[in-house]
């Protein structure tokens, strides 16, 4: 078995979604279940797992939103080749008078550029083009002593730009393996609170809301001593995550 030379890393943090749950009223106790929240980090090496949901999201107004999460497009490759990474997701729940849809979709495509360090051995640098989307629909219709109380959440965000990655590739007798770091990039999120079925307030406001790092890697055999092309294909919960590539090596 070979040994794999190159070490990836990824640490991801970002803010959780702006979920919550309703407050007490002058009407009404509080008795609408809290809002599923998505998991805000995706496991470095690990971008197949779900969502999950959180049973102590609490009320807000803050963004919301994946590791990352987009839909786009991009063209082109770099002088030596391109990696493209995408992914989506649908979540879906209902239960106990409430019903949760959270959607998120990615896509990133990096213009590679290939730098020898070392026999076998090069730098990976290039521009990306980064998409991202991140959507949640919640709503709450529950019924208490003193009537009837009704919420409804939303999130709608959205965030693009170009950033500089980088990485590494290693190919040598007759295998390879690379990774690329992608940058996070910036965005908003448009969110409503409305918490009006329970005579609370309607909270609209646009707040920031980014598109976390994320790494884009694959290995395998090589037919052709100057090529390097492949993809990979993970199942999400309602989606799918893909990685894309072509390099041709530099004499």
């Amino acid at each position: 078995m070979r040994t794999l030379i190159l070490s990836l890393f990824l640490t991801v943090v970002v803010p959780l979604s702006a979920c919550g749950k309703t407050e007490p009223t002058d009407a009404a106790t509080e008795t609408a279940s809290p809002l599923p929240c998505p998991n805000p980090a995706e496991p470095a090496l690990d971008p197949a797992s779900p969502s999950s949901s959180s049973p102590t999201c609490l009320r807000g107004t803050g963004a919301g939103g994946p590791t990352a999460g987009g839909s786009g497009t991009a063209g082109g490759g770099g002088p030596d080749g391109s990696v493209t990474r995408t992914w989506s997701e649908d979540v879906r729940q209902t239960g106990d008078g409430t019903s949760s849809v959270i959607t998120q979709q990615y896509m990133a495509v990096v213009s590679v550029s290939l730098s020898k360090v070392d026999e076998g051995a090069w730098t990976i640098s290039g521009p990306a083009s980064v998409s991202s989307t991140f959507t949640s629909d919640w709503k709450s219709n529950q019924t208490s002593p003193l009537g009837p109380c009704n919420v409804h959440y939303t999130d709608n965000a959205t965030a693009m730009g170009t950033v500089e990655v980088e990485g590494g590739l290693e190919a040598r007798d007759g295998f390879y393996q690379f990774y690329v770091n992608i940058p996070g990039v910036d965005g908003s999120n448009d969110t409503v609170r409305d918490d009006s079925g329970c005579n609370g307030p309607n909270n609209l406001e646009t707040t920031p809301w980014a598109a976390a790092p994320i790494t884009a890697s694959g290995s395998g055999d090589m037919a052709d001593p100057r090529t390097v092309s492949g993809s990979s294909n993970e199942p999400r919960t309602g989606g799918e995550d893909t990685v894309t590539w072509s390099f041709t090596l530099p004499e």
